[in-house]
């Protein structure tokens, strides 16, 4: 269902004014506050992770599989919505490479949410078969294994989201309107599409990651360590789990925080108000909970920096590493050069004697 043609239709039954300059100034520096903190900080994080070979870890690649899916959702979709601020639906690109922009640009949008609820199922499962069989091997541990269910993340999310490419279509080569016909009604097929999508990526992963991390957290209350292992390291592995999975819950809990006002809205809008029946504060409500959801790709990154200790390390690696071996070298450079001149001064006073 198309967000901006509900809020259009919440302005016109109201009466309120379509798109003042007012609104279109603060909402325009919310999405580009939005993409500037999801570009900077989802780069960071796959510089970080690249740039320290002991970051690269099961979890960490999928972090990085995360943060891609963010950043192709900043340069592709948040420009379209600003432009939309004032031209709702309006499409700038005419003929066939408009249309096709039309389609792929909502495409992107929505698999780029799916690779990451895949991503973060991924993980869970990941860090469940870890803890509960902590002398096996990782699931995904592999190299093979790991990029199949990388990929796995981006087909499965694309998949879901073929039925784009038709019902996306651009009209008067000006438009660029979500319409099921003829196929199919468009109010039944557009709910229909929407209760399935929301269960399928949403509501049933987001129960699979509170089953599982709450079977993680009670198996690590009770876990004994092998008697064999020395009291540091039982430290040192109950320390490194804790840090772990601390932030994979608050990126989990942050994810469902941010998406659920935005399902839940819709659900009420089908099945209570109707797309024409919605109170006058619909439209400014649909923006706020649609800018709460688009907001996770920026508050992830950080999430990863204040919860992991791992990362802040790498984050001063990467950044200071550099520094200090340029320091060495200027350090040798100017101590070779201090030997040169004394060389040279002790040669000129033979040279005198």
């Amino acid at each position: 269902m198309s967000a901006n043609d509900t809020t259009s239709n919440v302005s016109n039954a109201c009466g309120l004014p379509e798109h003042s300059s007012t609104d279109i100034i603060w909402k325009t520096f919310a999405y580009c506050f939005i993409a500037f903190g999801s570009l900077c900080g989802n780069s960071v994080v796959i510089f970080v992770i690249f740039k320290n070979r002991n970051m690269r870890s099961t979890i960490n690649y999928f972090i990085v599989n995360m943060s891609a899916s963010d950043i192709l959702f900043a340069i592709f979709v948040i420009p379209r919505l600003i432009l939309q601020l004032d031209m709702p639906d309006r499409w700038l690109i005419g003929g066939m490479v408009g249309s096709m922009l039309c389609k792929i640009d909502h495409f992107i949008q929505d698999v780029s949410t799916a690779v990451s609820i895949l991503s973060l199922v991924a993980i869970a499962v990941d860090r469940f078969y870890g803890v509960v069989f902590p002398m096996k091997a990782g699931l995904m541990s592999g190299k093979r294994v790991r990029r199949l269910s990388l990929a796995a993340t981006w087909c499965l999310g694309a998949l879901l989201h073929l039925p784009y490419f038709y019902a996306y279509k651009l009209v008067d080569d000006k438009f660029c309107s979500y319409n099921w016909y003829p196929l199919a009604d468009h109010a039944k097929a557009s709910k229909f599409y929407f209760i399935f999508l929301s269960t399928i990526l949403f509501f049933f992963p987001a129960a699979i990651l509170i089953i599982v991390y709450s079977i993680i957290i009670n198996t690590l209350r009770r876990q004994k360590f092998p008697g064999n292992q020395s009291l540091k390291d039982k430290k040192r592995v109950a320390r490194r789990n804790r840090s772990v999975l601390k932030m994979v819950v608050v990126v989990v809990v942050v994810f469902i925080c941010c998406w659920l006002p935005v399902n839940v809205s819709i659900y009420i809008l089908i099945f209570h108000w109707g797309p024409n029946n919605a109170p006058c504060y619909g439209r400014l409500l649909f923006f706020w909970v649609i800018f709460i959801a688009y907001s996770n790709g920026c508050i992830s990154p950080f999430l990863y920096f204040i919860f992991n200790q791992n990362f802040r390390q790498g984050l001063k690696k990467a950044f200071l590493g550099q520094n200090n071996r340029d320091s060495v070298r200027r350090n040798q450079r100017s101590s070779h050069r201090k030997t040169d001149d004394i060389s040279l001064t002790a040669s000129q006073r033979q040279k005198k004697y």
